[in-house]
């Protein structure tokens, strides 16, 4: 244990640690309540996802369905706003719109990454963003190139990255085709040699999902620059939250 410490102790001072769907390991994952406790750990990075109502509002969830993290049955997608509103996302939560979540981060200076789990959602999100004049304090990141392509298109400017997920996938390639210079990708996949490859490419590279002290020293034994957890408590009480700009 000395020795993961002593590895943490000298993170990269640009280390980034992001809270995952919000400080999900201690509160509801993507709720207000989990985004508000991110923020009093300390955390200056929420990620997050978005997926769109029946009747066209951008909201922050996982799943297709909202069965496993609310109290109410059905497709995201099927159900108009207001509904979904009434359900209970976790202690007394409704889901967020990603306008609530917006004007929080805008209130605490916090950045965002956006998962756009639904493709309908991207341009109703970019809007939103443009609205608020935030587009600049947020990545939108993607499983999937024709996604990243289109935002890069509709905002050549806004930052996105490439969620790699499949051992099978060459990230230089693949973030190439997506046109983004950041890549997200599971921990499990990340090697030192990996690493130096994509930042060699002018890539940065952050991973998920980390929580654990074991798990976060390795990766930055290897190099990575930024991790997502449920567990930022974990991270930021030694005081390793890092002030990397979004590339």
């Amino acid at each position: 244990m000395c020795g993961v410490r002593g590895t943490l102790s000298n993170m990269h001072t640009h280390m980034t640690i992001l809270a995952h769907r919000g400080a999900s390991g201690e509160e509801p994952e993507n709720t207000m309540r989990a985004f508000r406790r991110a923020h009093a750990l300390g955390c200056r990075w929420i990620e997050c996802d978005v997926r769109m109502t029946k009747d066209g509002v951008p909201v922050i969830i996982h799943d297709a369905i909202v069965n496993r993290t609310t109290n109410g049955r059905g497709a995201v997608s099927q159900i108009p706003y207001h509904d979904l509103r009434k359900l209970d996302a976790g202690k007394g939560e409704a889901m967020p719109s990603l306008k609530e979540l917006i004007l929080f981060a805008k209130k605490y200076s916090m950045r965002l990454v956006l998962e756009i789990k639904d493709p309908h959602a991207l341009n109703t999100t970019l809007t939103c963003l443009h609205t608020h004049n935030y587009s600049h304090q947020v990545i939108i990141s993607s499983l999937t190139s024709p996604v990243l392509r289109r935002a890069h298109a509709l905002n050549p400017s806004l930052a996105a990255a490439l969620i790699i997920a499949r051992p099978q996938t060459h990230w230089i390639r693949a973030a190439q085709r997506a046109r983004v210079r950041i890549i997200h990708v599971k921990s499990s996949l990340v090697t030192k040699k990996k690493i130096k490859n994509a930042r060699d490419a002018g890539l940065g590279v952050w991973g998920w999902t980390v929580n654990t002290p074991q798990e976060a020293a390795r990766l930055v034994r290897f190099g990575i620059q930024g991790i997502f957890t449920d567990h930022p408590q974990y991270f930021l009480q030694s005081g390793h939250q890092g002030s990397t700009p979004i590339v």
